[in-house]
This record gives structure tokens, C-alpha cells and sequence, in this order.
């Protein structure tokens, strides 16, 4: 005997989403939001909310001054604007002080018959030699360091013959 064909389910692809069971809070919710929602006016303020005290800013530092660089090129050009311009007439040629910076260096000023001159060496023949630390070589430089109170201090040593150093301090003006 013919044995009977039994129908096949077939899946039927939509899209419609499955039926989803309602909860009990999902229907509150759906009542809230349906009941209209009454916005009140501000009320004034009795007094206004005392805001937190501002600590102090902290004090602002100055600006550190920069220090000027310190190098036997710069004491040079200085020493060189001052003995650019100044008159040498009837100084004794020739004339060579050398100057020795302390743990920075030597330069040398020299009036000789080809001209003024101001190199970073040493002189050999030199009539003097004037030695100190750089600062207080600076500040002689600058005119802020008399010699008299800068040998007197011993800030400034010197050696050799002195009536040409006094030569040379008086027509560079320091």
C-alpha cells in the first residue's frame, strides 16, 4: 500500500517582528507618557547660592632676568667699542696691556704704530698684565668698577708698568 505523504512545514521568512508579551511596567509607562506634563515658573530665589570661595591665585614670579652670556668674545667687542672710539693722540707707542680672565681666558689690548688692536691671546712683550675674575673685569670694562677700589678689594691684580695702564684707563675713560 501507498503510504500517505504528510505535508511539510515550510519557513516563511518576514519582516514582521515577533509579538512581543506587554509587561505590567510597560503599560505604566505608556500611561505617563500619555498624561500631559505641567511645567511650573521658576520661583525667585530667597537669596543667591553662596558659591565656593576662590582660593587666592598663587603669586606669579618675575620673569627670571636672563644672564647675560658669559664668554672672552664679549668682553672683547666690549672692550673693543670703548677703544674704538677713544682719542689716542699723543699716547706713548707702542702700548700693550694684557688681560687674563680668570677660568675664561686672555685678550690683550695693544696701541701700536699700525693702529689699536684688541685680540683673545696673549701678548707676548706685553708692559702689563691685569687679571680677575670675569665679572669684576666686566664691571671695570663698563666703568661700574673703579681700579683703585677694585685693586684695593683685590678684585683686580695688576703688574707691570703702571704709568701705561693709567694711560690706558684714562683715554678709555674707566
Amino acid at each position: 500500500m501507498a503510504e500517505a505523504k504528510k505535508p511539510v512545514a515550510k519557513a516563511v521568512v518576514t519582516d514582521a517582528k515577533p509579538a512581543v508579551k506587554a509587561t505590567t511596567t510597560d503599560v505604566k509607562a505608556e500611561a505617563v507618557a500619555a498624561k500631559p506634563v505641567e511645567v511650573k515658573a521658576p520661583q525667585a530665589a530667597a537669596a543667591p547660592a553662596k558659591k565656593p570661595e576662590a582660593k587666592p591665585a598663587p603669586a606669579k614670579k618675575p620673569a627670571a632676568k636672563k644672564e647675560p652670556e658669559k664668554s672672552i668674545d664679549v668682553l672683547q667687542n666690549a672692550l673693543w667699542a670703548k677703544f674704538e672710539k677713544a682719542n689716542t693722540d699723543g699716547a706713548d707707542i707702542p702700548l700693550a696691556i694684557q688681560i687674563d680672565v680668570y677660568d675664561f681666558g686672555t685678550l690683550y689690548l695693544a696701541l701700536r704704530d699700525d693702529g689699536k688692536h684688541v685680540q683673545p691671546y696673549p701678548y707676548q712683550g706685553n708692559d702689563g698684565v691685569l687679571s680677575g675674575s670675569y665679572d669684576n673685569i666686566a664691571e671695570f670694562i663698563d666703568g661700574k668698577l673703579s681700579f683703585h677700589d677694585a685693586v684695593l678689594a683685590k678684585k683686580l691684580n695688576f703688574y707691570g708698568d703702571l704709568r701705561k695702564f693709567l694711560a690706558v684707563r684714562k683715554f678709555l675713560d674707566i
